[in-house]
């Protein structure tokens, strides 16, 4: 006796053309984290460091787990959408990486930092498309929150507000 299909689905052929594109996005993904860690470890301890030492910027610890949750609760629809790998994304890798690379000849730990969010949003659309990038827009854009702004920007806009919250 059978069991009925949607008891036990049919096995996926391993070797069906989905099967290993599925599996070179999932190699294409591990490589990119890979190679995405090296490049960055310095940028990330040294960031991390200003998280634990400064308590303006502490929130920066809650910033990555919130934006993972927000891209976590879009799984159903990241898994609907089409997967159409563009090489725009490419561009934008690169352009990033061009940032990153001016931003540690220059000493620019903001530059650095923000240059991780247009890498990270570049292999999404290259690797999985420009539908999923919109899918992934608020918790990609959300990630700028945990970088620290230049000391000269914060300073610009603490000082007034200590000297107006001093008179009030």
């Amino acid at each position: 006796m059978a069991l009925p299909p949607d008891v036990c689905p049919p096995m996926a052929d391993p070797f069906s053309p989905m099967s290993r594109l599925r599996g070179g996005r999932a190699a294409a993904m591990l490589l990119f984290i890979a190679a995405l860690a090296y490049a960055y470890r310095d940028v990330a301890v040294r960031l991390i460091a200003q998280w634990s030492a400064d308590e303006n910027y502490s929130h920066g610890f809650l910033v990555v787990p919130l934006a993972a949750y927000f891209a976590w609760t879009r799984r159903a629809a990241l898994r609907e959408a089409p997967a159409r790998p563009s090489s725009w994304g490419l561009l934008l890798v690169a352009l990033s990486l061009c940032a990153f690379l001016a931003g540690v000849a220059a000493a620019e730990l903001f530059v650095t930092r923000v240059s991780f969010i247009g890498v990270l949003a570049g292999a999404i659309v290259f690797i999985f498309g420009t539908r999923h990038l919109r899918l992934l827009a608020f918790p990609v854009g959300f990630l700028i929150l945990m970088i620290p702004p230049p000391e000269i920007l914060f300073n610009q806009v603490a000082l007034p507000l200590q000297l107006f919250a001093s008179r009030a």
